[in-house]
């Protein structure tokens, strides 16, 4: 499960950085060119979704460990 939890950060953090590229882009470009801004605006909103997702899997994975501990802790109790 450790793995899980180590990929699904990685790629958390991949897609996070995505979208500071394309803010930082957005910034650059400015009012210059509204079409490609648009553009970069519908793909960095693009980018948000994953990392909803990411995270929301992130969570479940952790949680699932969490419950699996007190599992393992309560059983340990009553043997």
């Amino acid at each position: 499960m450790n793995q899980v939890v180590i990929s699904l950060c990685r790629e958390l953090a991949e897609e996070a950085n995505a979208i500071i590229t394309y803010t930082e882009d957005l910034a650059a470009i400015g009012g210059e060119d509204p079409e490609t801004a648009a553009l970069l605006t519908d793909i960095r909103l693009d980018e948000l979704e994953h990392v909803q997702k990411l995270a929301l899997g992130l969570s479940r994975v952790l949680i699932g460990e969490e419950d699996g501990e007190a599992t393992d802790e309560a059983g340990g109790e009553d043997e």
